[in-house]
């Protein structure tokens, strides 16, 4: 099940692909169990579905139809389709680096991805912004292979599923309009069009496409997922934003061995070239993704301190694009390849034990079950208890914390949410018709009560298990 960091979004990615199997395959209206959501509509529905805005749901539609396949819809048919997507862009990464500087180097680009720990540790879970960042790996492998072997096909596959990944993921949009204003300044200095623009444009105008039915979505349904800046309140707040983010990327997102390579290589290629840079499509494309990505970071602080996620749609793009520009530059003939294989070999160790120690930490040391883990345990194991008091027709108000389909991951029926403001929610939904009331009884004094002292008098206790209690309305 969706465990440990962020397992409230991984949930909602998850229950999404539940939710195929529930509305007959309908792709254009994607839904989770929450009926009620985080970014209500514009108005009221009469019967709400759990239909949500999303970025295209591809991932979570494949997904379930394997769990149609199969006839098995447990998590581990989640993760093997996402860690399937991760190592099949990392093995077209490898080969085209291969093609173009050979194994060992190959091997270290594939490292520095595949090591980095917020990386890996998303590598096989249920966040779209993963699978999202490795279509886009795909992506900047076939731009590298135009790049070297000037195959005009690499590029139109190149744009194809960067176009696909920023459909996926919004936020990854920035590598594909970097990559237009690349080839529109090349096309300006050489003073002629350049037809590469009309599909850039068209990829463009096709992420801006479903943007707007998105939107249209959120106006019709609401949504579970954030869909609107989340800038700083001040410039104050704003530096605090960014002194997190970097405390936190620098932890999970480049460590000291993945930020000691990165430094070496590039330190490697501007000893060699010198004087002799020049400024061509790949650096101009380099250039619009660093400055694509501060502004957004600029923008979307709040949400990049606080969601180590968002480093797989900001700055690991424009990282891995510097990275694997300059690994592919360097000139090693002057050093031996037994050399070359065993600094490959030190940084895969070194970068591997920093991953596997992150890993390690995240899911085994823990001193205790709680937040979103303790949820999901304590649903799934009510889930009996549960489906034996409340029939399947009933209309059931959860009132608990931690995400929006957290507690539906164990016990997984559709049902209407207070996950937070509970001050002003839990009034405000005990005056509406619910057959039954679910709370969860580890967190029942803190969201329930200190928010709403009088939750006793307006409801009676139907029964507990100790884990979970079912109430009814007086």
């Amino acid at each position: 099940m969706p465990t440990s960091v962020h397992a409230w979004a991984q949930s909602d990615h998850y229950a999404l692909a539940l939710g195929f199997l529930d509305n007959g395959f309908d792709f254009f209206h994607p839904q989770t169990y929450a009926l009620s959501h985080q970014f209500p509509p514009a108005k009221d529905l009469k019967v709400a579905a759990g239909i949500t805005a999303v970025d295209f749901p591809v991932l979570h539609y494949v997904v379930a139809v394997f769990m149609k396949v199969t006839g098995d819809t447990s998590p581990w048919i989640f993760r093997l389709i996402s860690l399937m997507v991760s190592f099949i862009s990392l093995l077209f990464v490898f080969r085209v680096i291969n093609k173009v500087k050979g194994f060992w180097l190959a091997l270290i680009a594939v490292g520095f991805v595949m090591f980095q720990p917020i990386y890996v540790y998303y590598q096989n879970g249920f966040h779209v912004s993963s699978a999202a960042f490795n279509v886009q790996l795909v992506g900047i492998a076939c731009m590298l292979n135009y790049r070297h072997f000037k195959v005009q096909k690499a590029f139109y596959w190149g744009i194809v599923f960067l176009t696909l990944a920023a459909l996926m993921r919004f936020t990854q949009i920035i590598t594909l309009i970097a990559i237009f204003w690349a080839v529109l300044v090349q096309a300006y200095q050489e003073r002629k069009f350049d037809k590469r623009l009309f599909l850039i444009g068209c990829g463009l105008l096709l992420v801006g496409a479903y943007f707007v039915y998105n939107k249209y979505l959120s106006y019709l349904y609401g949504s579970v997922f954030l869909g609107s800046p989340l800038p700083a309140d001040s410039i104050s707040d704003l530096l605090v934003q960014l002194f997190r983010i970097g405390k936190s990327y620098l932890r999970g997102f480049l460590p000291f061995m993945h930020l000691l390579g990165f430094i070496i290589v590039i330190s490697l290629y501007l000893k060699q070239k010198g004087r002799d840079i020049k400024v061509d499509e790949w650096n101009l494309w380099l250039l619009f993704s660093f400055l694509g990505t501060t502004m957004f970071t600029l923008i979307m602080s709040w949400s990049l301190s606080a969601h180590d996620y968002y480093s797989l749609d900001t700055w690991l793009a424009p990282l891995v694009l510097a990275f694997i520009y300059c690994l592919c530059s360097l000139n090693l003939e002057e050093y031996k390849t037994g050399i070359v294989g065993v600094v490959a070999g030190l940084f895969l160790v070194g970068t591997f034990s920093v991953a596997l120690e992150h890993q390690v930490r995240k899911y085994d040391d823990k001193v205790e079950i709680r937040g979103a883990d303790l949820t999901i345990k304590n649903f799934t194991e009510s889930a009996t208890f549960l489906n034996s008091l409340i029939p399947n027709d009933a209309k059931v108000l959860i009132i608990t914390g931690t995400g929006w389909n957290t507690p539906m991951m164990g016990w997984q029926r559709p049902a209407y949410r207070i996950a937070w403001k509970f001050e002003e929610q839990i009034p405000d939904y005990l005056g509406q018709d619910f057959d039954f009331i679910v709370t969860q009884n580890q967190y029942f004094e803190g969201e329930v009560i200190d928010s709403y002292p009088s939750f006793n008098s307006h409801v009676e206790l139907l029964d507990t298990n100790e884990k979970v209690s079912v109430w009814t309305k007086k």
